[in-house]
């Protein structure tokens, strides 16, 4: 059995203003940093086979922190990016439907019509699903830590799942939130969902 824990990163200026963080890359603020204290407390107890983060400074900087002092390797993987915005980065979803109403229209309809310089969904799914097929590989029992953004996990539990896309959005990850699914013999099982517990201090 594979043991998955998956780690939404913790705050940034983007997201507390909420803004299409996607590819950007901004790093994790105050409230950020102490959330990944946080979450290295509530899992300070937890031995890892592996760490795998998004190469993106605020899942880094997440995952390093929960790291610490343990002698094991952190794999950056780009697979573990969020979807890429485009045009929308940086942008709220009021300033996004003001500058480019028909291109948040068109793309609301139907995701694989990103905005311009965007990602389509597909492409979401096939790297997800690649990083997936790469931990399907392991034959022996493991602990897996993977730190990542809110749409990836999500894929991530859909997939896992099997569930059709338009599920997608049955699931919600806060920032910080830790899950944990059971994948066994290519049968997931969901032991926990969102968990901020250990965010009440914060």
């Amino acid at each position: 059995m594979i043991r998955l824990l998956l780690v939404r990163h913790g705050l940034t200026q983007w997201n507390e203003e909420k803004r299409y963080l996607g590819n950007t890359d901004i790093p994790l603020n105050k409230i950020g940093k102490q959330q990944a204290i946080a979450l290295a407390h509530a899992l300070r107890e937890e031995h890892f086979n592996q760490i795998y983060s998004s190469t993106l400074q605020r899942a880094l900087e997440t995952a390093e922190v929960i790291k610490a002092n343990r002698e094991i390797s952190l794999i950056l993987d780009p697979r573990l990016r969020e979807l890429n915005f485009g045009v929308f980065e940086g942008l709220t979803f009021t300033e996004a439907k003001t500058r480019y109403p028909d291109i948040l229209s068109t793309w609301l309809d139907n995701y694989d019509q990103p905005p311009d310089k965007g990602e389509p969904f597909s492409s979401l799914t096939e790297r997800v699903d690649s990083f997936l097929d790469d931990l399907k590989m392991i034959t022996a029992p493991q602990t897996i830590l993977i730190v990542s953004h809110g749409g990836c996990i999500r894929e991530i539990i859909r997939l896992l799942l099997k569930l059709p896309r338009e599920r997608y959005w049955l699931f919600q990850f806060d920032l910080a939130s830790l899950s944990e699914v059971h994948v066994d013999d290519n049968y997931s099982t969901i032991v926990r969902i969102n968990d901020t517990q250990h965010l009440r201090e914060v």
